[in-house]
C-alpha cells in the first residue's frame, strides 16, 4: 500500500483489542505514515462514551477508542473467568487421580478409577445441567494429599466465591466448560443444484415484419395484424396467465407484445414453457396513439436505423431494466429513450 494510506477501521459492539490490532497492523507502516479512521455505529459509540462518561455531543478521539478496546477486553476476560475456574478444578482432579493410581497404565483397576475421573460425557441431560443442586462434589483439597494442589484449590475457591458475591459477572453454570469449550460453529454445506430447463427446439429467427415498422413510422395500431397482440392476451398463454386467469379490463389496455418477443422455442399447445420467455428490455411508445409495444433486441437492433432516419418520430425507443438489487441504477422509469 501507498506510505500516505488511511485505512477505514470497523468497530464492533463487544470487540477486544486483540482483533482491532490484528486488523490495523496489516497496515506495515502504521507508526510511522499510515493512519487508521475508526468508523462505529450508533450503539458502539453511545457504548465509548459510557465507558468514559461522556456527555452525547463530546468528539471522540483515538484515546476515547482505545480506551474502550481495553474496557471491552477486561470484560471479555471476565466473562470466560468461570470457564478458568471450571478447567481448574478439572485440572486438580486429574492431576490427583493421576498421582492416586500410579500404575493406572499396566493395573486394570487403578485404570478404571483413572478414567472414571478423566473421561467426560459427551452429553448432559438439561437436568443434569441446569437443575438446582444443594450439595456440590468435594474438591481435590478435602484430602490434602498434595500441598500444591491445596493451595491451588484454594484459590480457585476464593475466585468462584468472588463470582458468587459479584454483581457484575455472571456465576457460571453447572458444567460450564461443556457449553463453552464445545460451542462449535456448524457449518451446513450447501451444493447449489440448479435445475436447468428441459432441452427445447428453438425458433429461427423471422424478418422484421411490416406492421411493426408501421408503427414505427407512423405510430399508428393494425388491429387485424398477427405481428403483434395485447400482453395480457399473450401473458393468457404463460402459467401464470392459466393459474389465475387475466381480468378482462386488463385487455383493454394499450401495451402489446410483438410475436417475436413471445415466440423463443417450439412449444406444444396448453403447455407454456415460461422459463425461455425473453426478459422486457426494450419498449415503443407511440404519441400519436398513445401505446406501447414490446420488442425483441432483434427488432430494436433492426428498428435502430428506421427510427434514426425519421424527420420527425412518432414514436421512441426505450431502454427497461427491471432492479434486481437495491444498489442498482433504476431504469424502470421509462425515461431512458
Amino acid at each position: 500500500m501507498p506510505s500516505n494510506s488511511v485505512a477505514a477501521l470497523t468497530l464492533g459492539p463487544g470487540q477486544t483489542k486483540d482483533h482491532t490490532v490484528q486488523a490495523a497492523m496489516r497496515l506495515r507502516q502504521l507508526a510511522t505514515l499510515q493512519s487508521v479512521v475508526f468508523y462505529a455505529p450508533p450503539e458502539v459509540h453511545q457504548s465509548i462514551l459510557s465507558v468514559r462518561d461522556k456527555s452525547s455531543g463530546y468528539s471522540i478521539d483515538s484515546h476515547d477508542v482505545i480506551s474502550w478496546l481495553l474496557e471491552q477486553t477486561c470484560r471479555a476476560i471476565e466473562q470466560i473467568q468461570p470457564l478458568y475456574i471450571s478447567q481448574g478444578f478439572d485440572y486438580c482432579r486429574r492431576t490427583l487421580s493421576a498421582l492416586t493410581n500410579p500404575k493406572a497404565t499396566s493395573d486394570t483397576e487403578q485404570r478404571s478409577r483413572y478414567l472414571k475421573v478423566v473421561e467426560q460425557p459427551e452429553q448432559y441431560s438439561l437436568d443434569h445441567l441446569y437443575a438446582p443442586r444443594k450439595r456440590i462434589k468435594a474438591s481435590p483439597a478435602a484430602t490434602g494429599v498434595v500441598p500444591l494442589l491445596t493451595k491451588y484449590v484454594g484459590e480457585l475457591s476464593r475466585m468462584k466465591q468472588n463470582l458468587r458475591d459479584s454483581s457484575e459477572t455472571v456465576q457460571a453454570l453447572a458444567h460450564q466448560e461443556v457449553e463453552q469449550e464445545r460451542e462449535v460453529s456448524i457449518e451446513v454445506e450447501t451444493v447449489r443444484e440448479v435445475k436447468k430447463p428441459p432441452r427445447a427446439i428453438a425458433l429461427i429467427h423471422l424478418p422484421l415484419q411490416q406492421d411493426v415498422i408501421n408503427f414505427v413510422t407512423r405510430g399508428r395500431l393494425n388491429v387485424r395484424t398477427t405481428a403483434y397482440e395485447q400482453a395480457f392476451v399473450a401473458m393468457r398463454r404463460t402459467t401464470v396467465g392459466m393459474r389465475f386467469g387475466i381480468n378482462g379490463s386488463a385487455t383493454e389496455s394499450k401495451l402489446f407484445v410483438t410475436s417475436d418477443f413471445m415466440a423463443t422455442i417450439h412449444t406444444v399447445r396448453g403447455q407454456p414453457r415460461d422459463e425461455y420467455l425473453r426478459p422486457v428490455q426494450w419498449l415503443l411508445w407511440s404519441t400519436v396513439s398513445q401505446a406501447a409495444m414490446v420488442i425483441s433486441p432483434h427488432e430494436a437492433e433492426d428498428l435502430l436505423e428506421e427510427i434514426r432516419d425519421c424527420k420527425a418520430p412518432c414514436t421512441h425507443l426505450i431502454s427497461y431494466v427491471a432492479p434486481v438489487t437495491r444498489g442498482m441504477l433504476h431504469f424502470d422509469t421509462l425515461k431512458f429513450y
